[in-house]
């Protein structure tokens, strides 16, 4: 099984473009923070994220750079010539799940707001209160009214 979760903060806006079979496809980097800094290797790791269809899309339309995210799915290193013909090494990472955490607040922003939901501060503002957005495995994006989970067997 190769099943990756991430939490980091997005190094880059989400992109969004259209495939010629009419699917979105959402591309952005994630930083993700080490616990602890081995000498000589660096603290951060990056990941470039791709979401496809509706879970793109609302990835798109909440995530800004900056702002932390949790991201689940496959991994897949990549072996390539950089432009200056030195050997890069990236890893990518398809997503089955993202959630949008709270993010720290920035100048002149007032952070993440009460309420339900994993929202960064620009996503609150927009999104339906009380609603916590989740794509599953099956790269579908859905809501979910927190009160619901009363109703649940378990």
């Amino acid at each position: 099984m190769n099943k990756i979760y991430l939490i980091g903060n997005l190094t880059r806006d989400p992109e969004t473009r259209t495939a010629q079979s009419g699917m979105s496809v959402t591309k952005f980097g994630l930083a993700v923070n080490r616990r602890r800094k081995q000498d000589g290797q660096p603290d951060v790791d990056f990941f470039n994220i791709t979401a496809f269809g509706k879970l793109g899309e609302n990835a798109a339309q909440y995530l800004r750079k900056g702002r932390k995210a949790c991201v689940v799915g496959p991994c897949q290193g990549e072996s390539f010539m950089g432009k200056d013909g030195t050997p890069k090494f990236s890893m990518n990472v398809v997503a089955e799940d993202i959630e949008f955490l709270p993010s720290a607040p920035r100048d002149g922003e007032g952070g993440a707001q009460g309420g339900g939901g994993y929202y960064g501060a620009q996503a609150q503002q927009s999104a339906p209160q009380g609603k916590t957005y989740q794509g599953g495995g099956d790269g579908k994006f859905s809501a979910f009214d927190e009160s619901d989970e009363d109703e649940l067997p378990f």
